[in-house]
């Protein structure tokens, strides 16, 4: 074997601490940081900040950070380098299970369910922090920035639409070089479904793009993503996501183009066939740049306590993916995608005297 196959398959085998963000049955803590994957004896760490409906990320390989909820609270931040937990500012308004999307030293959050009445999810719907200087920001301040709402939310809506507001649902979001993508879909509301006696179906608005340079919206597609939840990126424009149609793991080719003639950007995206191992479907999560993607796999066989969990087990599998000719070799064009695993681990979860949620209890699962 090569110097270059020893290193990758050593860098691929070796013990690399993952953090595993799970839900609690009991109110508090509502959630822990579960640190496996490493030699040492797995590590539970209660989150005393934490709140249901809190969305989880990594912000500068060094802070974990959970957002939102229905509480006054919106921020816990668990300093991975001091191991110490603390309280964070406050957004202009509670955002439930937001979408958080780190860049750069700005952490991005944004409504998953806009509403238009007052109270959780309303306006601002799109939100910065700034983590600054190697700086967390500091608890009860308001630090974050009002952004511009995306262009597909109902920012500006019809009267009847005022009457009868549409359930707006987040589908998907990629973030391609400077730009954020972003897909929702729209649902009637019950009361027009009713005064109108008819099904409507859920209604496509397009994918539009947030400039992080110029922070400005712009629409780039007519059509939704194709995917669900986030594109993790693979490197090379290539990222996995789990297909829209039928949920299976996909690879794509995603890039922010622009028209030499008119200067407005629009999307190149393209889905290409995989080949070699198939990946087992579960939460997404890869090491950015890499061309290694990880997938997370909760399972559990016993139910206690009114439907909460004592342990559930999470099958941790990691992937290489390749770009490859018709030759099989390894290559910058577009072709296909090659796949091999390249190790898979279990982890046993168990609650102890904080039972799990259930149907599954990982929220995150976040590595550096």
């Amino acid at each position: 074997m090569s110097r270059k196959r020893k290193n990758v398959a050593a860098e691929d085998a070796g013990d690399q601490p993952v953090y595993l963000v799970v839900e609690h049955k009991v109110e508090e803590p509502s959630h822990s940081i579960v640190i496996a994957g490493t030699t040492t004896p797995q590590v539970m760490i209660p989150l005393r900040h934490a709140k249901r409906g809190m969305s989880f990320a990594v912000v500068g390989s060094r802070w974990i950070v959970g957002v939102g909820g229905d509480y006054r609270c919106h921020f816990t931040i668990y300093d991975l380098t001091t191991s110490t937990e603390s309280g964070g500012p406050w957004l202009y308004t509670n955002k439930v299970n937001p979408i958080l999307i780190p860049r750069r030293d700005m952490l991005y959050i944004l409504s998953s369910r806009p509403k238009i009445d007052d109270g959780a999810d309303f306006l601002p719907w799109f939100e910065g922090i700034i983590f600054r200087d190697g700086r967390a920001p500091q608890m009860g301040c308001f630090p974050s920035r009002k952004l511009p709402p995306p262009p597909i939310f109902p920012y500006c809506i019809n009267p009847l639409e005022y009457l009868h507001p549409p359930d707006v649902r987040y589908t998907a979001h990629a973030v391609v070089g400077s730009h954020i993508l972003l897909s929702v879909s729209y649902t009637a509301s019950d009361s027009l479904r009713q005064q109108l006696q008819m099904q409507i179906p859920p209604e496509e608005k397009g994918t539009c793009a947030f400039d992080v340079d110029t922070r400005e919206w712009e629409m780039v597609d007519s059509k939704n993503l194709p995917f669900v939840g986030e594109a993790r990126p693979l490197g090379s424009h290539l990222f996995a996501a789990a297909r829209s149609s039928d949920g299976a793991t996909a690879v794509y080719h995603i890039e922010i183009l622009t028209c030499d003639s008119t200067k407005k950007t629009h999307l190149s995206i393209l889905e290409l066939p995989m080949e070699g191992r198939r990946i087992i479907q579960g939460q997404l999560f890869s090491f950015s740049g890499a061309g290694r993607l990880c997938t997370f796999d909760v399972r559990f066989t016993d139910l206690v306590n009114g439907g909460a969990l004592k342990k559930a087990f999470v099958v941790h599998s990691t992937y290489r993916v390749t770009v490859a000719d018709a030759t099989g070799e390894t290559t910058d064009a577009l072709s296909s995608v090659v796949v091999k695993r390249s190790h898979k681990r279990s982890y046993k979860l168990v609650g102890r005297s904080r039972l799990l949620a259930c149907p599954t209890p990982v929220v995150s699962a976040l590595t550096l």
